[in-house]
């Protein structure tokens, strides 16, 4: 098999500063005149036509540009109302652009605003994680567990405009909601984590299994709105749905548990609160809008919601208009700021066994429909990001210095092969461009390869390595190491910071920057250093 390979080093292109009006690089990220930050966020203008486009086109993106977040480039493709990548120097920003126009998706940018408070800086620098050694970005970029919540100033308005299914009585206003709900509510904390749980009977916490310590094993502090303190341990949990029961030290019959609901009675564009302990302050009421009532990641159903976010309400309640608990708070979508992602309460009783009894008029038979259609929506996704490797990826591109002195270059690539792979050498062809011109070509060769392993893969959490794990997504999946000859290149040292082109007959060209280590490869090893 023979595969083309194409390194191309782009000019550099300058623009005005927005503040003091200096030329700069596009590939700034701050003026080194006035000191003005660069950095630009990119939006759609509009937003695709359907789900399924704007997932292809977000697969596109992150293929060739592994540093950007999937779920985020899919959202904003989608809905046009969140960034598509944030905080990119506007030469990247202009690729992006001109990338999604030959998919007819017209872009704009916005100044990047830099005022983040030091928290969600925290935030956002855990999520800023290398490029994956392997080349499978995309299952790290599948969803990004963080704490969600929203700060709210309501003050008793209704909520809006309608009447309660099976009742003539008026929703309760959100005061009356508040009331209700706040002496069953609760701040836990452990050694390392804190977060919110509610009181479902007297003496069970419903919370999110990543709230807990030690997974589960070490007790926790349990606080009420009113003051009162007590210990609790962990009663079940279940990390893949992020849920956990914990059971008091002592029983709380003071206090009316939180009513269960039915999330499957949420339709978007339902109003819905919040409460919890955002930023440490405890027992916050918030409030959001139901934007998707039944969002699937791995197989797992959500309530989406627009909602203001921050760290500290994971295992808080999410409310419907009736005041009973339809959701626990979770997660929020990848680097955004307004998307929140709720449990539904229906895996509360609809498990074997249940964790608690069904409320009366829950819906079991619409609630199953919905989990049989997520699990086919879930493995179809498992199918297409397979399909990725059935050609090689390109993964990585390093350049070294050798024992020997001259620079080399290796490669690593990434596909499928049904069992063991064949000892048949695989050519591979390197050619570096500068604009237009064809700076020069080689040849490589990869004639070792080895099974990829889940722990490799940087930025992988627990959940996305079980998703994976179960739907064979990563199985025979092996990593080429390709030993590129530049005898009839430059010196080597140029084409650090080019792109490397790879070309699989009809498959579309997929690029990768050639990035320098500082240190020599091993000796006796052809790939890439471990990390």
């Amino acid at each position: 098999m023979t595969v083309t390979v194409t390194v191309t080093v782009t000019e550099e292109f300058r623009a005005p500063c927005p503040r003091c009006g200096e030329s700069v690089p596009e590939a700034g990220s701050r003026c080194a005149h006035c000191g003005a930050v660069l950095l630009v966020d990119l939006l759609a203008a509009r937003p695709t036509a359907d789900e399924r486009t704007a997932y292809a086109i977000a697969r596109e993106l992150k293929q060739q540009w592994p540093e950007l977040d999937f779920l985020p480039v899919k959202q904003g493709l989608a809905t046009a109302t969140v960034p598509i990548a944030t905080a990119v120097t506007r030469l990247r920003a202009r690729e992006l652009a001109e990338r999604l126009a030959e998919h007819g998706v017209p872009t704009g940018t916005t100044p990047h605003d830099t005022a983040t408070s030091p928290v969600a800086a925290a935030l956002q620098t855990l999520r800023r994680r290398p490029l994956l050694p392997v080349g499978v970005a995309a299952l790290a970029a599948i969803v990004a567990f963080l704490i969600v919540a929203r700060d709210g100033d309501d003050d008793g308005d209704p909520i809006p405009a309608r009447r309660l299914a099976g009742s003539s009585l008026p929703a309760p206003s959100i005061r009356e909601v508040a009331d209700r709900a706040l002496p069953a509510l609760v701040s836990l904390r452990c050694a390392t984590s804190s977060g919110t749980g509610f009181l479902v009977s007297d003496e069970l916490v419903v919370t999110n299994a990543h709230v807990l310590c030690d997974r589960g094993r070490t007790p926790v502090e349990v606080v009420f709105a009113n003051g009162r303190e007590t210990g609790g341990r962990t009663a079940r949990q279940d990390e893949r749905l992020d849920l956990a029961l914990v059971r008091l030290d002592e029983r709380v019959r003071s206090v009316t548990p939180l009513a269960l609901g039915d999330a499957t009675t949420l339709q978007r564009g339902d109003e819905v609160l919040i409460f919890g302990n955002p930023l440490g302050l405890d027992f916050t009421l918030g409030r959001g809008l139901v934007s998707h009532d039944a969002r699937n990641l791995m197989g797992v159903l959500y309530i989406q919601v627009d909602a203001n976010i921050n760290p500290g309400n994971s295992g808080g309640p999410l409310f419907d208009a009736a005041g009973r608990a339809v959701g626990i708070v979770s997660m929020t979508v990848g680097e955004t700021t307004g998307l929140g992602l709720a449990l539904p309460v229906n895996y509360l009783y609809e498990a074997e066994p249940p964790y608690l009894p069904r409320p009366p008029g829950a819906d079991s038979a619409v609630w199953r429909e919905r989990l049989a259609r997520a699990a086919a929506e879930d493995r179809r996704a498992a199918s297409e990001i397979t399909e990725i490797y059935e050609q090689p990826v390109l993964a990585q591109a390093l350049m070294y210095p050798t024992h020997q002195g001259p620079a080399g270059v290796t490669a690593l690539v990434v596909r499928r092969f049904p069992g063991v792979p064949s000892s048949e050498k695989y050519y591979f062809s390197f050619h570096e461009r500068r604009g237009d011109r064809l700076l020069c070509s080689a040849l490589g060769e990869a004639t070792q390869w080895r099974p990829l392993r889940l722990e490799e893969i940087d930025g992988l959490d627990e959940r996305t390595h079980e998703w994976a794990s179960g739907h064979g997504v990563l199985q025979e999946l092996h990593v080429g190491e390709v030993q590129v000859q530049l005898d009839r290149c430059p010196d080597a040292r140029e084409l650090v910071g080019s792109e490397l082109w790879l070309e699989d007959g009809d498959a579309e060209t997929q690029r990768i920057e050639v990035t320098a280590l500082s240190m020599p490869l091993p000796l006796g090893r052809g790939g890439a250093a471990r990390r």
